[in-house]
């Protein structure tokens, strides 16, 4: 996997009137490029879904393949966590978040900010 670094790069003169060239990295710590997991793909997709998205939004917001999509839209309905909706101005079919997907995003949050050390 090809990972690009962005740098701010400041140049001043020093007192000998000579070029000094400064480098910062952009992000402030170093980032490992990893996969997400399957706990993060349902978070993203119910995010993506909580007032009604269509297939397509959720696919490309969500940042996954259509078989993906198919593979997990499958998964969160089957667990009552999301539900298909017919949407009554363009009469096609929506996804929209359950109650039991919202309380799954809560408890997503809560555990997420208590492994990253911000514990509510």
């Amino acid at each position: 996997m090809i990972a690009f670094i962005s740098f701010t790069i400041i140049i001043e003169k020093n007192r000998k009137n000579s070029s000094v060239f400064h480098v910062f990295p952009l992000e402030p710590e170093h980032q490992e490029i990893r996969n997400r997991t399957r706990i993060e793909i349902l978070a993203n997709m119910l995010t993506v879904a909580h007032d009604g998205a269509l297939k397509t939004h959720i696919m490309y917001k969500a940042n996954l393949s259509h078989r993906q999509l198919e593979k997990y839209l499958e998964f969160l309905t089957n667990q009552g966590m999301i539900m298909k909706i017919t949407d009554e101005y363009y009469g096609g079919t929506k996804y929209r978040v359950t109650e039991k997907g919202i309380e799954f995003l809560k408890d997503y949050a809560r555990l997420s900010a208590h492994l990253n050390g911000m514990d509510q």
